[in-house]
């Protein structure tokens, strides 16, 4: 699992690196940038740390780089395909993470503001409190920050789960 995330975020940061880098002419992405993540992901496939990787960038709408590396089954040697399917189990708060980030540096959200900002519907939520063996639901100290949102804590609960408990 723990390899699998790493993959995840390196794919993520190095794919985000290559369409961060425009090539001064043409307008389009970055060869040496590229070249680089290619090269990573070479790299860590011939080290073990992943078996294979299909990377895709695309800036503008229009795909710029798609490559399968490596194995997609490594006990048969089966190549890795562009159209491999992978399982991604628990990835949704980091893609999610990624995601939000990318609005953070657009400046159309801000670490500091209240989640109930974008989601109305988590206005006055409660959390909840251990008391004599039972969780009783109260006010917050403070409403939920998109920063809070991105520590990635156990996750939130619903009264009726909590009461489940």
């Amino acid at each position: 699992m723990r390899k699998i995330m790493r993959a995840l975020s390196l794919l993520l940061a190095f794919g985000l690196a290559a369409c961060a880098s425009v090539a001064q002419q043409g307008g389009g992405l970055s060869k040496d940038r590229l070249d680089a993540l290619t090269a990573r992901m070479q790299a860590d496939i011939q080290q073990g740390k992943v078996p294979g990787a299909v990377m895709l960038v695309a800036r503008n709408g229009s795909v710029g780089y798609f490559e399968a590396l490596g194995q997609r089954d490594p006990k048969t040697g089966a190549p890795m395909k562009k159209d491999s399917v992978f399982r991604i189990y628990s990835m949704t708060k980091p893609i999610v993470t990624t995601a939000a980030m990318i609005l953070v540096e657009e400046g159309r959200l801000q670490l500091t503001d209240p989640v109930s900002m974008h989601l109305p519907e988590l206005k006055g939520m409660k959390v909840g409190v251990e008391k004599g063996g039972t969780l009783e639901l109260v006010p917050q100290a403070r409403e939920m920050t998109i920063q809070d949102l991105m520590r990635q804590p156990r996750g939130s609960r619903t009264a009726s789960s909590a009461s489940r408990s």
